[in-house]
């Protein structure tokens, strides 16, 4: 009876690591610096490379929908642009006497050419805050590309794991985002309407 229970134990502890093994997706890299990099090339977009630039630099200015973003980075002749932001709430730990909120500074690059567009989420550190009951609060900062699941650490709390999952979702509907802004873009005509 004992083994038995502990055999279904232990398929059921397998099924769920691998069922949330598949939750993190190997869509991003690190680069040398340790950010963690996600990324999309937008194809086949009727535009030139001033156009692209223009779209993703009004989205910049105009958008509201995951966060307010400040321009960092602005250069035409390159095609770059780029609005750092932040995740508020990537992730929420709580127990009972103590929890964790996980907030990630990031930033959205675009980078043009004609007809084509690379989208960028780059982040760097999770701001950590700890909250106890009894009132000490810490905060830290945490290198995201140091922790699980990048970092092949066992002794980290699986918190981090599911951070990030949740910090994947949020970029990746960034880049949705900002790649329905480019492919709904409309070209500008070049056209002389003043002889029709």
């Amino acid at each position: 009876m004992f083994l038995r229970r502990f055999a279904a134990g232990l398929a059921l502890l397998c099924m769920t690591l691998t069922a949330y093994s598949d939750e993190i997706q190997e869509n991003y890299t690190v680069d040398s610096r340790g950010n963690v990099v996600f990324a999309y090339v937008v194809e086949n977009l009727p535009l030139t490379k001033q156009e692209i630039f223009n779209a993703a630099h009004s989205y910049l200015l105009n958008a509201y929908k995951e966060t307010k973003y400040n321009i960092t980075e602005k250069e035409p002749e390159k095609g770059t642009v780029c609005g750092s932001g932040s995740y508020v709430g990537v992730y929420e730990n709580n127990s009972v006497t103590s929890g964790k909120i996980f907030d990630a500074d990031f930033q959205l690059r675009v980078s043009a050419q004609d007809s084509r567009a690379r989208v960028q989420i780059i982040v760097r550190n999770y701001k950590m805050v700890t909250v106890r009951d009894f009132g000490s609060n810490s905060r830290e900062e945490v290198l995201i590309s140091s922790m699980a699941p990048i970092a092949d650490n066992k002794d980290q709390h699986k918190v981090f794991k599911k951070a990030f999952v949740n910090l994947q979702e949020r970029a990746q509907k960034t880049i949705n985002l900002m790649t329905e802004a480019l492919k709904s873009t409309q070209p500008s005509s070049d056209s002389d309407d003043s002889n029709w």
